[in-house]
C-alpha cells in the first residue's frame, strides 16, 4: 500500500486511499477514489491465486455504493493475469495498480 501511495504522490495524483470494512466484517484492503468512481484492491500473500481471494472484489460496488471501474488482486506470485472481473498482479508489478 505504501508503494501505491508513493507512486501516486510522485505522479502528482491525490492520495485518496481508503480501507473499507462493513458491519459484517467484509473488507476491501485498499480503495482508490478516482473522481466519482473507485479502484478496489485486495492484497494476498499467497503465491497461487484461487477464486476466493477476489470474493470481496466481486461485491465492491455494494460496499462502496458507487461504481468500481477497476479491480486488482495483488498477490505473492509471479504472473500478471486477467480474470473476468479483476486483474491479478504480482507484488513486483504493483506499479500497474495505482
Amino acid at each position: 500500500m505504501a508503494e501505491i501511495l508513493k507512486q501516486r504522490v510522485h505522479r502528482g495524483l491525490p492520495p485518496d486511499l481508503l480501507h473499507i470494512r462493513d458491519q459484517k466484517g467484509t473488507e476491501i484492503d485498499l480503495v482508490i477514489r478516482e473522481g466519482a468512481t473507485f479502484t478496489a484492491i485486495e492484497v494476498k500473500a499467497g503465491r497461487t491465486v484461487v477464486p476466493e481471494m477476489g470474493r470481496t472484489l466481486a461485491v465492491a460496488e455494494g460496499l462502496l455504493d458507487a461504481p468500481v471501474t477497476r479491480r486488482f488482486l495483488v498477490y505473492g506470485g509471479d504472473e500478471v493475469q486477467t480474470w473476468s472481473r479483476m486483474d491479478v498482479v504480482p507484488w513486483g508489478a504493483v506499479g500497474q495498480v495505482g
